[in-house]
């Protein structure tokens, strides 16, 4: 009969000849949908959608504008899922370096928290609008991330409903919810412990092809749907396991077999070959100088004790659980001082209920889960638990800077432990008719607990501020895109230009310091334009320096949180609005069309200082929506260069405070990391003033002769003074080097140099020739009022 019905259907359909395999594969699916498993892992996922829903209800009502979570981070998670999708598919390159912002030089985001598949899963939902592509994929990527964890558990337990329980515990605890307000690489926490799954199946099962391939795809959906930290974290549980398994010996067989590492290996390369894509810039990245002192960009213990869990926070509910207190700023301020998202550990005394059921019906089941909950719990504590410094030690490993985030493994084990708990309560009930009804409460009543000791529901106006962002770009962007787009293919401005919003160093002494710098990346997502500065995760100094060169954008800073306007000290004396127009509109440096202001950094009287500021400069301001104004920097231009403008390269000066008859006087010493060498950018004026214009589009190379003055003295004795500058390139004149003897005695110094005229610049390099002073300290050249002028 199984052959007649195979020949009927043969006959029924003529296409069949055209591919077995093809008819075989699509038999699969089908039964695959069919089956009883995938109509579970289907029921659950929706399930767990649902409940996701409720959670994030403060979201809902909002979806398609607010966004979770609040300050620079909420806009940058907004910016990584538009950018990683318009670098493919319209600019067609990397989504590993930027030119759109931090102009002139870039960005790499090889460090940057992307979550780059995550990213690309929520292009068709950008189409509504990026706030409402993310909240969907925050939904998803809880929901998923509690089916994971509820694939493992029934693997580990083998029971339904308290797999469904750990699921709950996992992805609905204080700590997911808080980090899945704030950072897009923290809802997809689930692929931790399907890799898990996959492992100890590579383990346990004979046949290992299917678990070493389930492993390779999860490790890089944990790499690139998470991130790096969340692999090492991996990493780490792998290493753990395997060590726990060699020092039984009814499981030593299991990890020293040849199959094992024969399906190891294999599943390591293929997370190498899947993920090629991402691990090849990060490793290139970190592979260059000075790479990993920058991925360690911040990770000081003292600092890493802010981002650590207290041992209170374990037994107190989260800081957002609005059905506790509803008043954030009376809520344990001892505990959640500081960075209230990164404290954030609560367990849970359900949870910690089951758990000690579990461990007291049967301990030695939870051996390995007991030992890993210990250990991440106490690296989340961070340095005071002693454990995480010498994680922290760990050389290139070390670069988890926030130890929170290791409650990610302790609460995978908690919830294994729980489960365990919770199975051995089913099975305490009598056998009878009403036993599936009992079960089925059990996991009701057990649900509801969970989600309300856990939540993270803001349900009051001053935790729904911190908990949400309304995310609506002001339609003043999109029609200044237009607007510079015009303005290029007019021909008024180079193939590449720039906006500069200010404020855009962060603020000491804000709540959120880097809320409007990151605020100006995500609008930049109506815009396009690319910007100068911006708000990465983890930046170089190199990058923040390219702000700190331009005068007026320290003035903007300033002004936000001293409420007084200064220009910073500098060792030149060119007048700094000139110097900050001349590097901002010139071709040579950060080609700016505009310059926006922020209002909302500053208060009215504030606010009127930098207006007339930039008013004075550029003219009235050309475009206003909402809070924002906008000023064309192309009025400035025609004056730009008809006087000298120097600016030192910040890291080539160190500032020094030093006696001279009896008056504490400020000077700076040219030194480069301890190098004795720094540099000066000169752009020199035309010899006829008048005829700039013309200078500029006919591109030519003219000199004009210029003095160079400045005033100098050596800390000790007599010290040589090399000053070298360099012309175009391919000129005869391209390096030219001036030795002068600079006395112990503070005076003034002047010599004649021949400089290059118009927005090419020059670059003169101030070189020491030092010597050891009498005393054994070091001899250094101090100098100031550093000028050009007219021969």
């Amino acid at each position: 009969m199984d052959a007649a019905a195979d020949t009927s259907v043969a006959m029924a359909e003529p296409k069949a000849e055209a591919g077995p395999r093809a008819s075989a594969l699509t038999g699969a699916a089908v039964s695959l949908l069919k089956s009883p498993g995938f109509r579970t892992m289907l029921l659950l996922f929706i399930v767990y959608l649902a409940l996701s829903v409720v959670v994030f209800e403060p979201l809902m009502g909002n979806i398609t504008t607010y966004a979770p979570g609040t300050g620079g981070d909420t806009y940058q998670n907004l910016w990584d899922i538009w950018w990683v999708n318009y670098a493919l598919f319209t600019l067609h390159t990397s989504i590993y370096h930027t030119n759109m912002v931090y102009v002139p030089i870039g960005a790499n985001l090889a460090y940057q928290t992307m979550a780059p598949l995550a990213s690309l899963l929520s292009l068709p939902f950008q189409l509504v609008s990026i706030p409402f592509a993310y909240n969907i994929m925050l939904l998803i990527g809880v929901a998923l991330s509690g089916l994971c964890m509820y694939v493992l558990s029934d693997y580990v337990v083998k029971n339904g409903p308290a797999s469904f329980v750990a699921g709950l515990i996992f992805t609905f605890s204080s700590f997911h919810i808080a980090q899945a307000y704030g950072h897009i690489d923290w809802i997809y926490i689930g692929w931790v412990p399907l890799s898990v799954y996959f492992f100890l199946r590579l383990l346990h099962d004979d046949r290992k092809l299917v678990p070493a391939v389930g492993l390779g795809v999860s490790f890089v959906l944990v790499s690139f749907m998470g991130d790096v930290e969340q692999s090492i974290e991996l990493s780490m549980v792998l290493s753990l396991i395997l060590i726990a398994y060699a020092l039984f010996k009814h499981t030593r067989a299991l990890v020293l077999s040849k199959a094992t590492r024969k399906y190891e290996f294999l599943a390591v390369v293929i997370a190498l070959v899947l993920g090629s894509w991402g691990f090849l810039p990060i490793l290139q990245t970190i592979s260059q100088p000075g790479a990993l002192s920058q991925a360690n960009y911040g990770n000081q213990l003292q600092n890493d004790a802010t981002w650590s869990i207290p041992p209170a926070s374990f037994f107190i509910p989260s800081y957002f659980n609005g059905i506790f207190d509803s008043n954030p700023a009376n809520y344990f301020p001892s505990v959640f001082a500081a960075d209230p998202g990164e404290r954030i550990g609560y367990i849970g005394y359900t949870v910690i209920a089951l758990v000690a059921l579990g461990l007291y019906t049967g301990y030695k089941r939870s051996y390995l889960w007991l030992g890993l909950a210990a250990i991440f719990g106490l690296l989340a504590m961070g340095p005071a638990a002693g454990l995480y410094v010498l994680y922290h030690d760990l050389g290139p490993l070390n670069i988890i800077r926030e130890p929170d985030r290791f409650y990610l493994v302790f609460s995978m084990a908690i919830a294994i432990m729980a489960a365990f708990g919770f199975s051995d309560l089913l099975a305490m009930m009598r056998d009878g008719p009403d036993r599936l009804k009992k079960s089925a409460l059990a996991v009701v009543v057990v649900t509801a607990i969970l989600l309300v000791e856990s939540n993270g529901m803001a349900l009051s106006a001053p935790l729904l501020n911190q908990v949400t962002t309304n995310a609506s770009i002001p339609s003043f962007y999109g029609e200044l895109g237009a607007a510079l787009a015009n303005y290029s293919r007019s021909g008024n401005a180079t193939t590449s230009f720039s906006l500069l919003p200010l404020p855009v160093l962060p603020n000491p002494y804000a709540a959120q310091p880097a809320l409007f710098a990151g605020q100006a990346m995500y609008y930049q997502t109506a815009s396009h334009v690319p910007i100068v500065g911006g708000d990465l995760t983890r930046f170089n100094t190199t990058q923040e320096l390219t702000l700190y060169n331009v005068p007026l954008i320290q003035l903007a800073t300033d002004l936000e949180y001293n409420g007084t306007p200064a220009f910073p000290p500098s060792p030149v004396t060119s007048n700094p609005i000139n110097q900050s127009v001349l590097l901002l509109v010139s071709p040579y440096n950060y080609r700016t069309a505009f310059v926006t202001v922020n209002l909302l950094a500053y208060n009215q009287s504030t606010a009127s200082i930098m207006t007339s500021l930039l008013s004075s400069v550029f003219g009235n301001y050309s475009y206003y929506d909402n809070y924002t104004l906008a000023f064309n920097t192309t009025r400035a231009s025609a004056t730009l260069y008809k006087s000298f403008n120097a600016y030192p390269l910040l890291t080539d000066w160190q500032e020094v405070s030093y006696l001279v008859n009896g008056t504490r006087t400020l000077f700076w010493t040219p030194i480069n990391n301890n190098t004795p060498y720094g540099s000066i950018a000169v752009s020199a004026p035309y010899q006829n003033p008048n005829e700039t214009r013309s200078y500029i589009q006919s591109g030519g190379v003219y000199y004009i002769n210029a003095n160079l003055s400045f005033q100098a003295l050596s800390t000790c004795g007599s010290a040589g003074l090399d000053i070298e500058y360099l012309g175009p390139l391919g000129s005869p004149e391209a390096l030219t080097k001036q030795p002068i003897q600079i006395t112990s005695r503070l005076a003034s110094y002047s010599m004649p140099v021949r400089l290059v005229s118009g927005p090419s610049g020059n670059t003169l390099i101030f070189v020491q020739r030092l010597g050891a002073c009498s005393a054994g300290q070091q001899q250094l050249i101090l100098m100031r009022d550093i000028g050009f002028s007219r021969a």
